[in-house]
């Protein structure tokens, strides 16, 4: 399985305050208070701007997770419920075990660890395991490893990717900068890439041995979804208000500097936005695809 990433993973430095609340002591000179007044207007005008470039920060936790959310709405009587788990964006199951299902939420994470011999119907909320981190939510998107060691989740207010040591309750935060947060994420079968888009024309794909990433900025939107081909080669991703399904392609070929490409790979319909799309685990180089589409069809 590919490791944990070591310590905090960043572009940006930390910043120190200067005095209780970002005020001055009253003895410092009036030159170092003038120029911090200067500091605090340029920033609010740069806060400004970042909301003009990314206007999901001003939609409220609902409506932001209806913008991103992998779920289809559907009228059913609650199975899991926990007083936590409002706003649910994505469940999935662990991989490789019948008993562990991650739901990613308005409050960020959690994971129900269930018996599925058990008669009971509904499992009470102590089976439920929740994860948090502080400005991670909501959480909208989430993968397993396929190993089922790691979980990866995603926020549309977090430029963090937070990959996570379930069953150690602990985190690593993947930040790059750009991008106004991480809206979906798509673990490979082998293991080797994430998948990871975000609000704006860009996506990254994470290389999980040495957690390192590629990016493909100029997309004629944001990427809504993506998948694998089940040998982990070729990554298929949607763009909103597109027809298209693009591909990209990974090789390990000695030699191959030129590194993967955006080709299209699928023209679908007019007026048919590909909203969910996934290969048939069957076929080895993914002979068989499955796409969702937003006139309510596959």
């Amino acid at each position: 399985p590919p490791p944990l990433p070591q310590g905090h993973i960043t572009l940006v430095g930390d910043q120190q305050r200067a005095g209780v609340g970002g005020q001055l002591p009253e003895s410092s000179p009036r030159w170092l208070s003038v120029g911090s007044g200067c500091v605090l207007a340029l920033l609010q005008q740069i806060s400004s701007v970042h909301g003009s470039l990314f206007p999901h920060l001003k939609l409220s936790s609902e409506n932001m997770i209806a913008e991103f959310s992998q779920v289809l709405n559907c009228a059913t009587d609650p199975t899991l419920k926990h007083r936590l788990q409002r706003g649910v964006a994505c469940v999935q199951w662990k991989p490789l075990c019948a008993s562990a299902l991650a739901v990613a939420c308005q409050s960020g994470l959690l994971v129900w660890h269930v018996d599925p011999c058990s008669l009971s119907t509904r499992p009470s909320s102590g089976c439920a395991q929740v994860l948090s981190h502080p400005g991670h939510a909501p959480v909208t998107s989430i993968a397993w490893s396929p190993s089922g060691s790691l979980l990866v989740s995603a926020s549309p207010v977090d430029t963090s990717m937070m990959v996570w040591d379930v069953a150690a309750e602990s985190c690593v935060a993947l930040q790059r900068v750009g991008g106004g947060g991480v809206t979906f994420l798509s673990w490979s079968p082998d293991g080797s890439h994430v998948l990871a888009s975000t609000p704006a024309p860009l996506l990254r794909v994470w290389e999980t041995r040495t957690w390192t990433c590629e990016r493909w900025p100029g997309l004629k939107g944001r990427c809504q979804s993506g998948c694998w081909s089940p040998d982990g080669t070729r990554l298929l991703f949607t763009v909103q208000g597109e027809t298209v399904i693009y591909s990209l392609t990974f090789s390990d070929t000695p030699g191959d500097s030129e590194g993967p490409t955006v080709r299209g790979f699928v023209q679908g319909e007019f007026g048919a936005e590909p909203r969910l799309i996934q290969f048939h685990p069957s076929f080895a180089h993914g002979a068989m695809l499955t796409v969702w589409e937003s006139v309510g069809g596959a």
